[in-house]
């Protein structure tokens, strides 16, 4: 038997195990799509994923296209940023992807305002004060949570809706994002008509609704009352006249008439016989007074039927041609009685002022004037009436010789 000489082969196998995943060949591309959302505290930031990027870095700055602080957030494409402040402060941000090759560029940068206010909206002004009702600015917080706002105006006195608009919470009166401030010429503001001298109420309601967001709460308009200007008055025979602009948001006017020998007043209605137009008038019975002055006083009501504290002119009637002098009544000395001195004097018909002065003889060439002064009728003591009536009025002179002096005037 031949020997069979047997051959073993031997195969080896070379086998190289992979994940699947190619490694990176180039830097990742910059994000596309940033977003930043606010609220309260706090700001979010989205991004989509990039192909071939590892890991985001954040950056963040106050000032556009500046970035002071940046962060490594990992794999993640949602970062939340709470080391911000609740005050108005705009936030920049851009985002970088990275992998093992390098950083990317940034991203196109995108900007938010965190919130500074949670729930509904906060009413700051007008609150419950009285404003110029033409001109006025209407203000409240912006929280972030809110893309619009109806404003809504209320008569006090019917609760009826008088005026109501939809605003953005992004743009015009709320364009700060923070609060939101409605002013005259702004896209929303109230007409004039609407606000008139009535006594109104505000409010707003975030995305238009009160359950969503109502502020549960108004604030109320005490509008200023109108006032009269350049009041003029004569006098005419047994008649004051007056003359005066209109005054808007007047219903009517109150005039009152001041002498010494008489009090009366008037209601005068603006909407019948005193005004045409801008222009108002109106006369006055005052025969009751003889001579002198009227002092008169014009207020204004508005249609809540407060009136202002108004305005005052005066009328000067002739006095007669040649007056009668007040008439002292002596002995003066005899009048003295523990320290005091008291003059008195028979009044002339309609005097209405006096000029009074004490002169004082010291021994000298001339006599010292040591009291001089000018006085309405209701500043002494009057009884009596007409040529009848006797005045009088003390003085504290001390001891010595004096002349008195006194003239009447209307």
């Amino acid at each position: 038997m031949t020997p069979t000489t047997l051959c073993r082969t031997m195969f080896a196998i070379s086998l190289v195990i992979t994940s699947g995943c190619q490694p990176p060949t180039v830097a990742p591309a910059p994000p596309i799509g940033l977003t930043a959302s606010a609220a309260p505290g706090q700001i979010t930031l989205r991004w989509p994923a990039v192909a071939g990027a590892t890991g985001y870095r954040v950056s963040r700055g106050t000032t556009s296209g500046v970035f002071s602080w940046t962060v490594e957030v990992g794999a993640k494409t949602t970062y939340i940023d709470t080391a911000v402040t609740t005050v108005p402060t705009k936030y920049f941000y851009a985002v970088s992807a990275m992998n093992a090759l390098g950083i990317s560029a940034s991203s196109t940068q995108t900007s938010a305002t965190p919130g500074s206010y949670t729930g509904a909206p906060f009413l700051i002004a007008p609150a419950h004060e009285s404003k110029p009702v033409l001109g006025m600015e209407f203000e409240w917080s912006d929280p972030a949570s809110y893309t619009s706002y109806a404003f809504v105006l209320v008569d006090r006195a019917t609760e009826l809706v008088v005026y109501s608009t939809a605003l953005s919470a992004s743009a015009g009166a709320c364009a700060s994002g923070t609060t939101c401030v409605l002013g005259p010429g702004m896209p929303g503001y109230p007409p004039p008509a609407v606000l008139d001298t009535r006594a109104l109420k505000w409010t707003v309601l975030g995305n238009g609704s009160w359950a969503i967001g109502g502020s549960g709460n108004y604030n109320h308009i005490y509008p200023l009352l109108p006032e009269a200007a350049d009041l003029v008055a004569n006098w005419n025979g047994n008649t004051v006249s007056l003359n005066w602009p209109a005054s808007l948001g007047a219903t009517r006017y109150h005039a009152a008439f001041m002498n010494w020998a008489y009090v009366t007043s008037s209601e005068l209605h603006a909407t019948a016989s005193a005004c045409v137009g801008l222009a108002c008038a109106a006369t006055a019975d005052v025969s009751q007074i003889p001579f002198g002055t009227v002092h008169v006083r014009l207020r204004v009501c508005g249609a809540s039927g407060a009136c202002s504290a108004g305005i005052t002119a005066d009328a000067h009637k002739a006095c007669p041609a040649a007056m009668a002098a007040p008439a002292l009544i002596t002995p003066l000395e005899a009048s003295v009685m523990n320290g005091l001195t008291t003059l008195r004097w028979a009044e002339p018909t309609a005097a209405e002022r006096y000029a009074i002065q004490f002169q004082k003889d010291e021994g000298g060439a001339l006599l010292n004037i040591v009291k001089d002064e000018v006085l309405w009728r209701s500043q002494i003591t009057c009884n009596g009436r007409d040529d009848k009536t006797v005045c009088t009025k003390n003085y504290g002179l001390g001891v010595g010789n004096y002349l008195a002096l006194i003239s009447a005037s209307c």
